[in-house]
């Protein structure tokens, strides 16, 4: 019975946005909200101002199609090990985690003109917002290798 409860309480968590962080000794769940920003509990020190961030985090590319964007998004994130959490093609926004290591990375993606799309990724650990802006070069060159790969496949 005890397993029932802690099972559906998990789905019920995974489906409004939580993510497990860890399984407590005694059966006890441990979860934090998904994208919460607790300021005491960041334990590494934000190095760059918002605007800053904000140049590493945005890239805009050349596409009309903003689902097939959202596609090669989830796409990319899947071929790095990250499991889907969310994908809101309406809305534009996908969430993924990878456990180990614990990584949450969320992509927003709109349609910026008619031939540009506008893309920001943010990503952070369970030390806090990550800063690297190699690791958001790479990642927007993998998605525009694979935006570019299907529309050569079409």
């Amino acid at each position: 019975m005890r397993n029932l409860i802690i099972l559906s309480l998990s789905v019920s968590l995974v489906c409004s946005g939580c993510v497990f962080l860890a399984a407590g000794a005694i059966g006890g769940l441990i979860v934090a909200k998904a994208g919460a920003k607790d300021s005491k509990n960041q334990k590494r020190k934000l190095k760059l101002s918002e605007m800053q961030r904000r140049n590493i985090e945005i890239k805009e590319v050349e596409s009309s199609d903003r689902e097939e964007f959202l596609r090669a998004v989830v796409t990319v994130f899947q071929d790095r090990g990250y499991m889907i959490q969310t994908s809101d093609y309406t809305g534009g926004i996908i969430t993924a985690f990878n456990q180990d290591p614990f990584l949450q990375i969320t992509a927003t993606v709109e349609s910026f003109t008619k031939t540009r799309i506008k893309m920001r990724i943010t990503m952070s650990d369970r030390e806090g917002i990550i800063e690297d802006e190699e690791k958001f070069g790479k990642l927007f060159d993998d998605i525009q290798t694979e935006v570019f790969r299907r529309s050569n496949l079409k």
